[in-house]
Order: structure tokens, then sequence, then C-alpha cells
């Protein structure tokens, strides 16, 4: 490259506007150029002028003044060879660059904001090969080996990117591609997918009380998406779960506590989570809180507390001889007395208050609607309606009675839920004692002199509710407010 030493000598001496010429002018493009017949003649002129004094007249009258002493026409002269110098200068360097430039180097970068049907491609040019990069573009496709679809991108700055859509769920693969005037290269081919929304499963509880619990679910299948965010969503009926709570990370299984819930009360849970192509939940289970209680204290004896769906209920029958304020309830009257009675009155099962231990005691309905009350604050004698609710958990009034019957030796019903009816019996209204079967008040009155009992017989799975005479003398169970 030192035999052009010259020729720069005179592109200094005159200026930088010939090289400008040369390069933007597309009819010297190198492909068209005779560059040996070129470089022969630039070697002779270099010749030439190292050795002036062996030089034509004409090249020496052409470059041996200097450039003060010629005249205009000469100095056109010279400056119309020194640009054809520079041409052919520019053409053979453009000719190195050429020879020495490869095709870009292209980094096949990364893909973002995949959502279920569309994501990003991101690439780089690392290096140009030493020309200018004149396009670049995605292509991608279903196969590896097969990148089928082609995507440009605008303009050559890097790093390059372009956001494809209308994609399908699946996997789907894609490389950067950029090219110069030496040729095309492409990145390295990623893969990715397109995903579905997620699968999952509502899974259980746990740490079951009065008024919290632990969900359970877990992410059966991610839809080849990374899990963005878990969560869980209840409320009290199946069709509206209107409230929800956050699950922190996204591992799975996956876990939420629930607290400050109401006691005795059925809730429905759903699991959730979300992927890029969207959110999706599991099945839909359901969950009842404990009672908010497991005893109750009244007038100095315990009460076991059984659950029977939504309702929370004494586990036997009640014994109390006083009412809430410490009045006495009238009792020990004769069989004629009982049965002239309108007001309150208690008795012990056939007569004996051994028997209370076992049985409670009898109460008829004046004492139960006796505003001083029976039942202990926070609970009451169930109306009937309170008690068909118990019937309907239990299957219906034909099969409830023998699933609240104690079970043998003690009577001959299942005792399903802890309830233990036992064979109380009770006091006729006109005042005699019966030691077989059993009965409990309602407070639901039918008429003046009737109101609401449920009967349970030694030879029947039926709980038969009917209105009966007020004086009749029958046990009472506490059911929660």
């Amino acid at each position: 490259m030192m035999r052009f030493t010259t020729a720069m000598c005179v592109l200094l001496a005159f200026g930088n506007a010939q090289w400008v010429f040369a390069q933007g002018d597309p009819s010297k493009a190198y492909e068209t150029c005779k560059h040996w017949e070129l470089i022969e003649q630039i070697r002779a002129y270099e010749d030439t002028l190292a050795f002036e004094a062996s030089a034509p007249d004409t090249l020496r009258g052409e470059y041996g003044q200097q450039v003060r002493d010629l005249n205009e026409t000469l100095k056109s002269y010279r400056l119309y060879r020194c640009a054809a110098l520079l041409d052919t200068i520019a053409a053979l360097q453009a000719a190195v660059d050429f020879a020495q430039a490869d095709p870009p180097v292209v980094d096949t970068d990364s893909i973002s904001a995949i959502t279920g049907s569309s994501a990003t491609f991101h690439a780089k040019v690392t290096s140009d090969g030493g020309l200018p990069v004149s396009n670049q573009w995605f292509r991608y496709g279903t196969s590896s080996t097969s990148l089928t679809d082609s995507v440009a991108v605008s303009g050559t700055a890097t790093p390059f990117s372009k956001n494809v859509t209308a994609l399908s769920a699946g996997q789907y693969y894609v490389a950067g591609f950029a090219k110069n005037a030496k040729g095309t290269s492409s990145g390295d081919t990623l893969s990715f997918w397109i995903p579905v929304a997620p699968t999952l499963d509502t899974d259980s509880t746990s740490v079951l009380t009065a008024t919290s619990v632990t969900l359970h679910g877990k992410v059966m299948s991610n839809g080849n998406g990374a899990i963005a965010a878990q969560w869980f969503r209840y409320g009290l009926t199946a069709a509206s779960l209107t409230d929800s709570v956050a699950v922190v990370g996204t591992s799975t299984p996956f876990t939420a506590a629930l607290t400050g819930l109401d006691p005795a009360t059925r809730y429905y849970f759903a699991a959730f989570a979300e992927n890029a192509a969207g959110s999706a939940t599991g099945d839909t289970l359901s969950f009842l809180t404990r009672c908010s209680v497991d005893s109750v204290l009244h007038q100095s004896y315990y009460y076991g507390v059984i659950q029977a769906e939504t309702q929370c209920w004494f586990d036997e029958n009640l014994r109390t001889a006083v009412y809430n304020n410490n009045d006495s309830i009238p009792a020990g009257f004769t069989n004629a007395q009982w049965g002239a009675l309108t007001t309150a009155g208690r008795a012990e099962p056939n007569g004996s208050e051994a028997n209370v231990a076992t049985y409670g005691r009898l109460y008829n309905w004046y004492a139960v609607s006796d505003s001083r009350g029976l039942c202990p604050s926070g609970w009451h004698v169930p109306s009937e309606d309170g008690l068909d609710s118990l019937f309907v958990f239990l299957g219906g009034d034909a099969v409830a009675g023998g699933k609240l019957k104690a079970a043998a030796p003690d009577w001959n019903g299942t005792d399903d839920i802890g309830f233990r009816v036992l064979q109380a019996g009770g006091r006729t209204a006109a005042g005699a004692f019966f030691t077989t079967n059993a009965g409990f008040w309602t407070s639901t009155v039918d008429n003046a002199t009737q109101s609401v009992r449920v009967f349970f017989s030694d030879s029947s799975t039926a709980a038969v509710v009917a209105a009966q005479n007020k004086k009749l003398g029958l046990s009472v169970r506490c059911l929660q407010d």
C-alpha cells in the first residue's frame, strides 16, 4: 500500500472534494473495474515520478512544476489527473474492503412479552463484518429445521426486535438474520412456547377451626407458560366466589390461610392461577367451619356441642331446674295438677330425679315459651324450621329419626352425628308418665292449645313432626343462635 504515497500527497495538495466524488459515483463500482490494468498504470506513474529525471518531458511538465508556477489551464489539468487517480484508489480500496469483509455476526438474543397469541423477538448484530448492514429480519416456525415464516425489521439499528402476533398455542423456533454486501447470516435458533391457560386442582383444606382454615391447591400443568400468580376465591355459594386471598410465590402445591370466618358456616372455594395465556380455576369445593364452642356451661353443668351442617346443638337433653335469671321452674305436680296446668311446669323422667343425669328433664310448653328462657344466652329452643333443617341435612323426616336415635345397646338408631336421642319418655297432658319413645318441643305455636313437637318411636326411623297439647311434658334440646 506504500505505492499510494505520491497520490495521497496530491490528495492533500488539492483537498478532499475529489475523494468524495469518487466514492459517490456508482459507475466506478468494483465489479466493472479492470483493477490490474489500473494498478499497473498507477505503478508506472509512481515509478516515473520517483525517478523524475528519466520521466518523459510531458510528465515532468505535468508534475515537475510547483503549483504556484502553473497557469490556470495546467492547474485544472493537474486537478483532473488527480481526481482520476483518486477514483482509481477509491475503487481499489473498495475491492480490498470487500475482499477482507465477512457477512454480519448475529446473536438471537431472547423472546419476551409472550402471551397466548404473540411474542416479541430480540436479536443484535455483534459484528457488521466490515461492511454496513443493509437488512435485518427474523425467521420462525414450528420446527427447528424449517423456519417457514419471515418478518422484516425496519431500519438497521442494533439491537433489533419485532413483535409477532396471531400465533397459535404450541412450541416455536426463531432466529435473527442480518445481511451486508458480503452475504447473509443468522443467529442461533431459540425456542419458546405460546402457552395455554394452566390447569389446576383445588385440593383440600386443613387446620379447620370455627373462624379459620387453610386452603390447598396445585397446578397440574402450567400450560407451557410460567405461572405469574396464584390465589383462591371463596364465598357462601358455589356460584358466587366473592372474596379472594392471594398466594405468596408461584411454587406448587400452594396454600393460603383464611381467617375471620363465621362459625358453623359452609364456604365454597376454588384455586386459581395465571400465566401469559390467561387465568384458570380448579374445581369448586366447600368446607364447613366448626361450631364456635365445644361445650357450654349452663347452670353449673357442661353440655357438649355437636354440629349438624351449619347448626350447633347440645349433645344431650336440657336438665336445668331454673330459668336463666335463676327463678325456679315450678315442679312437684301430681298427675291431676299437671293435667290442669296452663302455666310453666317441669318434671323428672318417670318422676325420678335419678333419671335426670341420663335423660334430662321434661317441660311443658308453657315453660318452653317463658320469656325468662330455658336455654343459655346465645342459644334457643329450635323452631319447627330449625328442626326441618336438621332433618334435611340427614336425608329427610323419614330417615332422620333413625340417624338421630342412639345406637344399641342404648336404643336402635345409628346416631350418625352424635345427637344420641334416648328413650327419655315424657308426661301426657293428663299427667301420666310414659317411659318409651322420646320427643322434643319446638318454639313454634300451632294454635291456642297446641304447639309443634318432634317424636321418635321405638318402631320407626322417622322423625314425626306434629302439633300437640301444650300440657305435654317433653325433652328440650338447645340450638345455637
